[in-house]
């Protein structure tokens, strides 16, 4: 009589959570898609991950450490001609130096898309 009462406590349980994980996931795929409608805007990604540390200017760890390596001309990434958006998917992704890398749970893949497209066009244009 008890084992059959934990049993069906147990059976109870195992469905609740099976439904449960169900609906998170068809919530988090609605997100997913939502997300993905939404274009991306290259120039406001770098507003948002890459200005603090690469923005013209003193006081930017990024521009100032591109000028000692690189020199001035190429300290500032918003003015570099020179740029290929795969460098900049792999430096994001490795980092380099004082950069740290960007996991895709930081940067997704479609905004790093956007980000190199951004960087690497921007002053070709």
């Amino acid at each position: 009589m008890m084992k059959a009462g934990v049993f069906r406590a147990l059976l109870v349980t195992f469905i609740t959570c099976l439904l449960l994980s169900c609906s998170e996931k068809q919530s988090v795929d609605t997100v997913a898609v939502a997300k993905a409608e939404v274009p991306i805007d290259g120039a406001e990604l770098y507003k948002q991950y890459c200005i603090a540390c690469h923005a013209e200017g003193p006081g930017h760890p990024g521009t100032m450490r591109l000028g000692i390596r690189l020199g001035e001309d190429k300290a500032v990434l918003t003015k570099r001609t020179d740029l290929q958006a795969v460098y900049v998917k792999t430096i994001v992704r490795q980092g380099i130096l004082l950069m740290p890398p960007f996991r895709p749970s930081e940067i997704s893949d479609a905004e790093l898309e956007a980000l190199a497209e951004y960087l690497s066009t921007i002053t070709k244009t």
